[in-house]
């Protein structure tokens, strides 16, 4: 998978690290994909995470159910 924004070394040394660990990790990516790329699109410039990036990324969006939440992007 490709990551593009400010976090991409982040996100790419959790999921190493994650799967250096023996978890599988296999799902995971594309939601920190989807999670990436909001961030370069809403924050390009952004390097470090804020409770504004946070809480915006963590927003109810039309057509997502709430139990969704609880399994959205666990680390």
């Amino acid at each position: 998978m490709k990551y593009v924004s400010n976090f991409a070394s982040h996100i790419i040394g959790l999921i190493e690290q994650k799967r250096a660990l023996g978890y599988k990790y296999d799902d995971k990516p594309a939601i920190l994909q989807r999670f990436d790329l909001f961030c370069h699109e809403r924050y390009p410039s952004e390097t470090a995470l804020t409770q504004e990036i946070m809480m915006e990324w963590a927003a109810k969006r039309p057509g997502e159910h709430p139990g969704h939440y609880s399994t959205a992007l666990p680390l």
